[in-house]
């Protein structure tokens, strides 16, 4: 299935947007931080997560200095009856936020024109402006670098969007590709001009940047990160079902599973399995009364093959 798809357009009401899209979308990113902080004080949190035990410090220094997250994309399920049901939520890897942003603020003026609207339509969309405006608070007092795989289109893509609104911020920027990040021997990572990184937007998983040689040192030898280590804590689906299991936000989460049972597929219609740490839509299964219904391959993106199915009709 494509990123962008013009089959089709959604229309809300104000009162949709705001309690049933914004609302949710508010109270989800509450929960989480609350599962976080209960995570400081109960390792088992952690545990559910699949955080490591060997980085759990860098964790618990990242939300206790209070390092903040630039942006982060909650893919919901909504039937425009019910509030919005979280299906995962991405504050680590966020990507088709040009398309959100700008295209999709272009498609409504050329639809307008073109008289395939309503009249007096708008968009509920200040993506742009509210990362232009998050940049000044970020604290960022030297060049902002960004680096990502350059071979995903795809991330290569969001990181020069990203770099666009930090210079309308006024920020100077420096684009650059995960490998082409270098080491001091002072123990300083540097980029092609050996100028050092001290504030960096990575668009590359954190548990891929943790499994590497240089993982262990990468938060200490950066001292600034727009999308920081307690990050990785809400991109991972089992923040979900924690949501949904301490803090009882099942109102607003779908239902989430670690096992594929024949009696929830059975009991849960339809169920959607996908990796704990999948990628860009690969390896999603969706079932239908037992028996899958479609299905997805790709590549395991380095992660375990850890099902979690989630039900968007609970």
């Amino acid at each position: 299935m494509p990123f962008w798809d013009e089959t089709a357009f959604y229309q809300f009401t104000t009162q949709q947007i705001d309690e049933d899209i914004v609302a949710p979308a508010e109270e989800i990113e509450n929960l989480c931080f609350e599962v976080i902080a209960r995570a400081m004080e109960d390792e088992t949190v952690l545990q559910r997560l699949g955080v490591a035990r060997e980085h759990w410090d860098l964790i618990a220094d990242s939300w206790q200095n209070k390092e903040r997250n630039l942006y982060g994309r909650m893919d919901f399920s909504y039937d425009g009856k019910v509030p919005a049901k979280l299906l995962e939520y991405n504050a680590d890897t966020p990507t088709t936020l040009y398309e959100s942003a700008v295209f999709q603020w272009e498609w409504l003026e050329e639809a307008d024109k073109e008289g395939l609207l309503p009249d007096r339509c708008d968009q509920f969309n200040e993506v742009h402006e509210k990362i232009v405006e998050a940049f000044p608070h970020l604290g960022i007092d030297s060049i902002l670098h960004l680096a990502s795989n350059q071979d995903v289109e795809d991330d290569k893509g969001t990181l020069e969007y990203i770099a666009e609104c930090a210079q309308e911020a006024g920020l100077l920027t420096n684009v650059l590709a995960m490998e082409d990040i270098g080491i001091s021997e002072e123990g300083q990572f540097t980029d092609l001009d050996d100028k050092p990184i001290s504030t960096l937007f990575k668009l590359y998983p954190w548990e891929w940047i943790l499994a590497e040689e240089f993982g262990a040192m990468f938060a200490q030898a950066v001292s600034g990160l727009s999308n920081p280590p307690g990050a990785q804590s809400c991109r991972i689906k089992d923040c979900c079902r924690s949501c949904g299991r301490c803090l009882k936000g099942t109102r607003i989460c779908c239902q989430l599973f670690s096992k594929m049972t024949r009696r929830r597929m059975r009991l849960v219609k339809p169920m959607f399995a996908n990796l704990l740490l999948g990628r860009q839509g690969a390896n999603v299964e969706i079932y239908r009364d037992g028996e899958i219904e479609t299905s997805r391959e790709g590549p395991l993106w380095r992660a375990k093959p850890y099902p979690a199915g989630i039900s968007s009709t609970a």
